[in-house]
């Protein structure tokens, strides 16, 4: 994990699990079912985030969309333990938000691979960091 992105995951991560854990909190907007945009843009953000903290390769891209799909499924099944909603369309949202940032990292993944490949055929074989 790159250290800056590292803490902006982790902070990221802390506030969202204690938004999505508030007891009673209820998001109201112009439109109905606010809260299923909320989830798509959170869990997008949620998902960029760690994937640009372990600078994700397409390889590794696809841990990261098993590592976010899984923690939206304990972030919505625990919920019920605090006084809030659980429900299936909001894991779908959830998972929506994943699939698309997964979709709008992939040239960031593809260009990571690019740079450690070329940067791997010019190290010395002796160099234990290339």
């Amino acid at each position: 994990m790159t250290p800056r992105w590292r803490w902006i995951f982790a902070a990221y991560a802390l506030a969202l699990l204690i938004a999505t854990h508030w007891p009673g909190l209820a998001i109201d907007g112009p439109i109905d079912r606010t809260d299923i945009i909320i989830h798509i843009i959170a869990f997008c953000a949620w998902t960029m985030l760690l994937a640009l903290a372990v600078r994700a390769r397409p390889r590794t891209l696809l841990i990261v969309a098993v590592i976010a799909l899984a923690w939206a499924a304990v972030d919505e099944w625990t919920q019920r333990f605090v006084n809030r909603t659980s429900t299936l369309d909001d894991f779908l949202a959830n998972a929506t938000g994943v699939t698309l940032a997964c979709l709008l990292y992939l040239p960031i993944a593809r260009r990571h691979a690019k740079s450690h490949t070329a940067h791997h055929h010019t190290s010395s074989p002796s160099d234990p960091f290339p």
